[in-house]
């Protein structure tokens, strides 16, 4: 399936903005990312990274999950500058870098920006359902296609709800725990979750060729929705306990998230074609239960100094991790040089970003006597994961690149004989 032109400027743009925030978090002492900016830092993870990627892989991926044809579009590259600009307009904003009296307003246009984006998405894939399906398009159906298309659409208006939200926090706090914290959950567990729900169930069943059980599958497909809004919506309930409050509101996302871990290990073990990339895919659910479960226990506890912490297994070790493995898999990187190649980086890159998210969340969190070195080499690694990934990425984006500097066509196809033959002996 050829990429969406789109879909290129995104991918990139996800990269870019994730070198970015490693940067910035490796130099935490100076840019204070994790303190005073931890908004700002935030904001680049959510929408320069993870919407970004999404954006990126929803446009790629749509015809084959609805099985209807999403035609490009003259002013396609016009969306993507003003995601850009909502993204960078926002973090500036948050940074304090704008004079106080356009802070408010600098932050309400970049989300703004950022919502006119989402609902645009969300109008064009609506608006694809108007056509007919297209008769034998893709691999056949699977049992949990059903829950496909339900999680997915859901997921973009779930989007263009966090971007309200965060518009409006601009201006005022809002009830309960705030517009913007409300937003920030809706927008992760509307979102990305649910988006990526829909795509596991789509793609992790083909690949392993099993099937999970339809009342786990609906169950997902129920529950799903249900804690990403009621988890935002009792973070702006006022109560005299709102932390018991939020975690009974919190049962359905468990519920969600306990079952695709079980689905997952249960596909792994009676998968027809092995594959050991599913380890990853169990790993990083694994990451988004124990970012959950940290949260339950800030909530129980009344102690928040473990934020960081309960974000970065969630953004980088849940979601980072799948954006990872579903990328190799999508576009596959590298394949240009040596699909042993790609295997190999795939583990590597998989193994940098396990063991630098795994390091922080043993850090101690905020306040640990070795949460900022921790920190500081989450942040180096995250620089040089998103450099390698861009090497062996851009050039499949962009084939006119040349994979590898100093080597055309012919000295790769040499150099990828030479390896094949070695691996036989």
């Amino acid at each position: 399936m050829p990429l969406h032109t789109s879909s290129r400027i995104f991918l990139t743009g996800a990269l870019a903005h994730l070198a970015l925030a490693g940067g910035l978090l490796a130099f935490i002492a100076y840019t204070g990312v994790l303190g005073a900016r931890w908004d700002a830092f935030l904001w680049l993870l959510l929408m320069g990274f993870l919407a970004f990627s999404t954006l990126g892989f929803a446009l790629h991926l749509f015809p084959a999950v609805a099985r209807r044809p999403l035609h490009p579009r003259t002013g396609d590259p016009v969306m993507a500058g003003v995601a850009e600009t909502g993204t960078l307009l926002g973090f500036i904003a948050l940074s304090g870098l704008l004079p106080a009296t356009f802070a408010a307003t600098g932050f309400a246009l970049a989300a703004g920006l950022l919502t006119v984006t989402f609902l645009v998405i969300s109008l064009r894939f609506a608006g694809a359902f108007r056509t007919p399906p297209v008769a034998g398009a893709g691999p056949p159906a699977r049992p949990a296609d059903f829950s496909t298309i339900p999680l997915f659409l859901s997921s973009w208006v779930a989007a263009a709800g966090a971007g309200l939200l965060f518009t409006v926090s601009a201006f005022q706090t809002g009830p309960g725990f705030g517009w913007w914290i409300a937003g920030v959950h809706l927008f992760v567990l509307g979102h990305v979750v649910l988006l990526i729900g829909a795509v596991s169930l789509r793609m992790v069943p083909r690949s392993l060729a099993a099937d999970p059980p339809p009342f786990a599958t609906g169950l997902m497909t129920v529950t799903g929705p249900l804690g990403a809004i009621l988890v935002p919506a009792g973070m702006l309930i006022p109560s005299s306990d709102p932390e018991g409050l939020l975690s009974l509101l919190a049962i359905p996302e468990m519920i969600f998230a306990v079952t695709f871990l079980v689905i997952l290990v249960d596909l792994a073990g009676r998968a027809k074609t092995p594959r050991p990339q599913a380890v990853l895919h169990v790993t990083a659910a694994a990451f988004f239960i124990g970012g959950g479960t940290v949260a339950l226990w800030m909530l129980s506890t009344g102690r928040f100094t473990q934020i960081p912490v309960h974000a970065m297994l969630g953004l980088l070790g849940f979601f980072g991790l799948t954006i990872l493995l579903m990328w190799f898999g999508m576009i596959a990187p590298f394949q240009r040089v040596s699909h042993q190649w790609t295997k190999r980086m795939l583990w590597t890159l998989s193994a940098v970003l396990i063991s630098g998210v795994a390091g922080f969340a043993l850090s101690g969190g905020a306040g640990g006597p070795a949460f900022r070195g921790a920190a500081e080499a989450l942040g180096a690694l995250l620089v040089g994961l998103a450099l390698v990934w861009a090497v062996g990425t851009l050039p499949v984006l962009f084939p006119s690149l040349n994979p590898l500097l100093g080597l055309n066509q012919d000295r790769i196809r040499e150099i990828r004989t030479r390896w094949s033959e070695a691996h036989k002996r």
